[in-house]
């Protein structure tokens, strides 16, 4: 039998992606690791370890988290469902994604983690009803952006 340390094996790199994932949609809905873990049936320890990438997610578990968070399963995966679905989301009022398709997708995975403000901003966002007033403030933020680059 290998020694102990040789059985320990890293994250796979797509676990901790699909963690990362998991975690940032659960804070811009504004879920705690408790609430997540009990509507997916599982501890609170084990929605940690999925967040970290240390424990994988099975196929079951994976649509359960999917519905729970209301994003279909390649959303994990695939940058461009991500951005389809976003498009659908904003239609239907929800909360928009961090992904916004204009940076590669190893930029994206080395982007860092929101901050409290970034979700709180994500938070309101979502409950703006109005399409028109949404795309303004994005575009608001976007000239502030491009604003604080030039100067």
């Amino acid at each position: 039998m290998p020694p102990l340390a040789a059985r320990i094996q890293e994250p796979q790199p797509v676990d901790v992606e699909v963690g990362r994932r998991m975690r940032v949609r659960r804070q811009v809905l504004g879920m705690s690791q408790q609430s997540l873990a009990r509507l997916m049936g599982v501890s609170y320890q084990q929605v940690q370890k999925y967040e970290r990438g240390t424990n994988r997610l099975g196929s079951s578990r994976l649509h359960r988290l999917a519905e729970v968070l209301e994003v279909p399963v390649a959303w994990f995966f695939d940058e461009s469902a991500a951005a389809s679905h976003r498009h659908e989301l904003e239609e239907e009022r929800a909360p928009a994604f961090l992904f916004d398709g204009s940076q590669e997708p190893e930029a994206q995975a080395n982007a860092p983690e929101p901050d409290r403000d970034a979700l709180e901003l994500l938070r309101a966002y979502s409950r703006i009803p109005e399409p028109a007033v949404r795309r303004r403030l994005v575009e608001l933020a976007r000239a502030l952006a491009r604003s604080k680059r030039q100067a």
